[in-house]
């Protein structure tokens, strides 16, 4: 406990909120600062902390987002009436650095006597009334002021479905840390348009609030609150109705909602509720690549179509190219897109542009870790972005490549055909025993040793303890995507409309 800071009290933080926490902190302490904004999101939630707010704007700070992040301190400084003079006119005076930093430049660095993080255990949610240990968090918690993690927003609304909202939260296609308390299946606001909910600032405390207790993390050090460890992906795979039953060729998690991707210029939203809803992207190319980072969210198609959300709104964006691009990544500030006969685009701040790759080889995955950009495809192909061109490494196979994950640049997969799977340790690629023949389409985990690869005639395999497990996945049809909304919530995306739901044991 921090002198600055008056005694706190202890609150009943939901399980869910606080796996959340510890989850982010988590990817926090290992630099994954995108994951940690999810998650911190996530938990305000359940459990509306200005603390939380802070989290947001840390981990914001740390990915150059200094924009969202100073409207975030700034929430929180309005919020939270608990901290001391000291506390409050560090975070003021740092928020004022901070709005004085030019675009493109690095943020100032805080002082020592700022809080790294604050844990909302120590305290009462805004709006739970007074602080007392047993206060409990309000039963419909105002939505997160959180505005740049808000859920994605689509054009149309599906036939049939009522629009509505729903409560934002942050998300980008990169693995979450297991916790012993993975969240639970939210209340489902039927959001067939998926439109992108208001930031409303929750109400002020209705009595005096306890102040936060302070989570310091250590370079090298284990954080406050640490994620249990790893426990193998088990349980059923389960079909999900889709209708109509188009071909779905890649999925991602985007805030709240997952999308999938198609035939026919086809996409589908599913929502907390696991109802898949049919939206038209306004082209009628067929889709094989979706990804989503922050608040952006991006298609790929064939004839070189890139779609991308514009005011709740999937619009196309110029490639400069007609190739098929069949899949998009990349980090938060650099975003590339990959393709037929090599090409590869890069978006440079108002547009994409080519990038030299050196091959003809078609590209089926591009996947960034750590500031790290690979690209993987035909005859073995792995590339790494160099700054200015991708350039090719070693991969000791001629088996084409068809998806890459990691966890970071030194834990990094990449699957294809004849059940090939290489990994890569930061410093070369080798071969893993997969067990099967069969083509590996898709790759995701939560985990370096918590993997599941899917792909042709209903593959499906888990990764847990250095081996690869066959699972039972009820389908003979092929399996293009496949991601997770938690720890243990994953769904695999394939032929005419199959989709599989994980069911854990």
């Amino acid at each position: 406990m921090s002198a600055a800071l008056a005694p706190a009290a202890q609150a009943q933080v939901p399980a869910a909120a606080r796996g959340h926490f510890q989850r982010g902190s988590e990817h926090y302490r290992k630099g994954q600062f995108d994951q940690a904004v999810r998650e911190f999101s996530a938990a305000y939630e359940t459990y509306p902390s200005a603390r939380l707010i802070y989290d947001v704007a840390q981990a914001e700070r740390k990915q150059g987002l200094l924009a969202d992040a100073a409207r975030h301190y700034e929430q929180f400084l309005k919020q939270e009436k608990a901290i001391t003079p000291l506390t409050r006119g560090v975070v003021q005076s740092y928020l004022q650095r901070l709005r004085g930093t030019a675009a493109g430049r690095k943020p100032p660095v805080p002082p020592r006597n700022m809080p790294e993080l604050f844990d909302p255990a120590l305290g009462a949610p805004l709006g739970s009334g007074a602080g007392s240990p047993s206060a409990q968090p309000a039963s419909a918690p105002a939505s997160p002021p959180v505005a740049p993690p808000a859920m994605p927003a689509v054009a149309a609304t599906p036939s049939g479905q009522p629009a509505s909202s729903a409560a934002p939260a942050r998300v980008e296609q990169k693995p979450a840390v297991a916790a012993a308390a993975p969240p639970p299946a939210a209340p489902a606001s039927a959001v067939a348009s998926a439109a992108s909910a208001a930031s409303a600032s929750p109400a002020a405390p209705a009595g005096p609030t306890p102040s936060y207790g302070i989570v310091r993390l250590q370079q090298g050090a284990p954080a406050a609150t640490v994620a249990a460890p790893s426990k193998p992906i088990s349980g059923r795979w389960l079909p999900v109705p889709v209708n109509p039953s188009f071909t779905l060729r890649d999925v991602v998690v985007q805030g709240d909602a997952l999308f999938a991707v198609g035939d026919g210029g086809v996409f589908f939203v599913a929502l907390q509720d696991g109802i898949f809803r049919a939206v038209r992207s306004g082209v009628n190319n067929w889709l094989s690549g979706v990804w989503g980072v922050g608040n952006e969210l991006f298609m790929t198609g064939d004839s070189g179509t890139i779609l991308r959300r514009f005011g709740g709104r999937m619009k196309p964006v110029v490639s400069g190219t007609t190739k098929t691009l069949f899949a998009i990544g990349g980090t938060a500030n650099e975003w590339f897109a990959v393709g037929e006969a090599g090409v590869a685009v890069r978006w440079n701040g108002s547009g994409f542009s080519p990038v030299p790759t050196g091959t003809r080889q078609p590209l089926f995955a591009v996947q960034a870790l750590d500031g790290e950009v690979f690209a993987s495809g035909g005859g073995g192909l792995i590339l790494r972005w160099n700054g200015a061109a991708f350039v090719p490494m070693e991969s000791g196979t001629s088996s084409w490549l068809h998806a890459m994950w990691g966890t970071s640049r030194s834990d990094v997969f990449a699957v294809g055909a004849r059940g090939t799977i290489l990994h890569f340790d930061g410093r070369a690629w080798t071969q893993q025993a997969s067990g099967t023949n069969e083509t590996l389409l898709a790759i995701w985990g939560t985990a370096a040793d918590r993997v599941v690869a899917v792909g042709s005639r209903g593959t499906i395999l888990h990764y847990h303890g250095g081996s690869w497990r066959p699972a039972k996945s009820g389908t003979q049809a092929s399996l293009f995507g496949v991601v997770g909304r938690d720890v243990d919530t994953i769904y695999a995306v394939g032929d005419a409309g199959t989709v599989l739901r994980l069911q854990p044991e």
